[in-house]
């Protein structure tokens, strides 16, 4: 019973990493410092896949999110993987569905650039 306790507060801690996280990115992004929010890219997806299952909505933020600063940087490939892994997630979790077609246009969209 104290194992399920503690996976549950690794999992919680998991979570608010990812939230923070998810975070630092939007102050970048807001501030147009788009470089800086590419450099939080390997802890972001770290923390994304580890909260992918359970919150499938701020997994898709970051991967959302992180693509966008690849957008600006002119970087269609990276864009383009991020989004994607977006859209696995979201479509495996069935997290908003209504928002898939959306998803695929804009991945469409990037490997026109790519």
């Amino acid at each position: 019973r104290e194992r399920m306790v503690y996976v549950k507060d690794v999992s919680d801690l998991a979570i608010a990493a990812a939230d923070e996280q998810l975070s630092k990115l939007l102050d970048h992004l807001q501030d147009g410092d788009f470089a800086c929010a590419v450099g939080l890219e390997e802890n972001a997806v770290i923390l994304a896949e580890a909260v992918a299952n359970s919150e499938p909505g701020t997994a898709g933020k970051i991967y959302g999110n992180l693509s966008s600063a690849y957008v600006q940087l002119r970087r269609y490939d990276k864009a383009l993987m991020l989004s994607t892994r977006q859209l696995e997630i979201w479509e495996h979790m069935d997290y908003l569905p209504a928002q898939h077609s959306v998803l695929k246009s804009q991945i469409d969209g990037y490997k026109d650039f790519d």
